[in-house]
């Protein structure tokens, strides 16, 4: 069974396997550290960006990347981005996809996964 994380501070995500959803960035590096040393991989990692008040993805985004500097990258199968931030989207993945397998995430599946419609912020 894929073990996931889901970092997001609104959304469930309907996923198949083993999920765990964090509502802000200190308790998904809580559960991130407490699942590495156990080692235990992580099968995918689904990351938001904006995560309500001031919390925002960043100090995960880069704590992964200098663990992956430091040649320690953490374990886990693919990372998908699912912000509907673009720039910050935009950022995300260019710190991550050079030491991990990343995705960007597409507001229509994204809204496909939370059983909801999501608006572009363009559109809203």
């Amino acid at each position: 069974m894929k073990r996931i994380l889901v970092i997001d501070d609104e959304r469930t995500l309907k996923l198949e396997g083993e999920v765990n959803h964090a509502r802000t960035s200190w308790f998904g590096e809580q559960l991130m550290v407490v699942l590495r040393s156990a080692g235990l991989r992580l099968d995918e990692l689904w990351l938001d960006h904006d995560l309500g008040d001031d919390d925002t993805i960043e100090p995960i985004v880069n704590w992964l990347e200098e663990t992956a500097y430091h040649e320690n990258p953490y374990w886990v199968g693919q990372i998908m981005v699912h912000t509907i931030n673009a720039p910050a989207g935009d950022r995300m993945m260019a710190a991550l996809s050079p030491y991990y397998n990343t995705r960007r995430v597409g507001i229509e599946e994204l809204s496909a996964l939370c059983g909801a419609v999501l608006l572009n912020p363009q559109e809203a």
